[in-house]
């Protein structure tokens, strides 16, 4: 399950045309899920020309500016990989960092002196990456299918036209067509 906490990345990371048709969804957690991330970086901010070239609120930002030498290479060797971009038709060029995303969620977390926060799922539930299509300005999730039949409920899809994009200020514009908020006994959308 791929995603974004952000709801203009779809719209980007779909590279959506005027006069297409998205559905756009949202699902919310009903426990919680904890995410390995990966990407985050000042190189890779700089590089994407992130408008806020501060780590997000989330990172710890004194784990990055305190590591040894070899912890630096190997999270800028995982943001280059997670921030690579792929060309259309060479998606096997994701190969690499769709084995180090198995590795990096696989196992249990211990979670000792910390069972307050503790989720009932004891690993990964997924990772969580900066959105390149939107400058690193927005994150994206993978989410396991398990975690989301478990952990998520749906809340909302929209049926949007997108109706316009303007590159130099890097907005949308769209129209929302058609709205549900209730899925049948199967999943199916009312």
């Amino acid at each position: 399950f791929y995603g974004s906490p952000a709801r203009p990345a779809p719209f980007y990371e779909l590279r959506a045309k005027p006069g297409q048709h998205v559905v756009i969804s949202r699902w919310g957690f009903i426990d919680r899920v904890f995410f390995n991330s990966v990407g985050y970086s000042p190189e890779v901010f700089t590089r994407y020309k992130r408008t806020s070239p501060a780590l997000p609120w989330w990172h710890d930002h004194s784990q990055v500016r305190d590591l040894r030498p070899a912890n630096k290479l190997i999270l800028r060797f995982l943001a280059r990989e997670f921030t690579r971009e792929v060309a259309t038709g060479n998606e096997n060029e994701y190969k690499a960092s769709a084995a180090i995303t198995e590795a990096l969620i696989g196992g249990t977390i211990s979670f000792d002196g910390m069972e307050d926060v503790a989720p009932v799922h004891q690993g990964f539930g997924g990772i969580i990456y900066p959105s390149l299509a939107m400058r690193a300005n927005a994150d994206n999730v993978a989410i396991f299918p398990y975690i989301v039949e478990r952990f998520m409920r749906f809340e909302q899809a929209e049926y949007i036209r997108v109706d316009s994009m303007n590159e130099d200020s890097f907005c949308y514009q769209i129209t929302e067509l058609d709205f549900a908020n209730s899925l049948t006994g199967d999943g199916t959308i009312e």
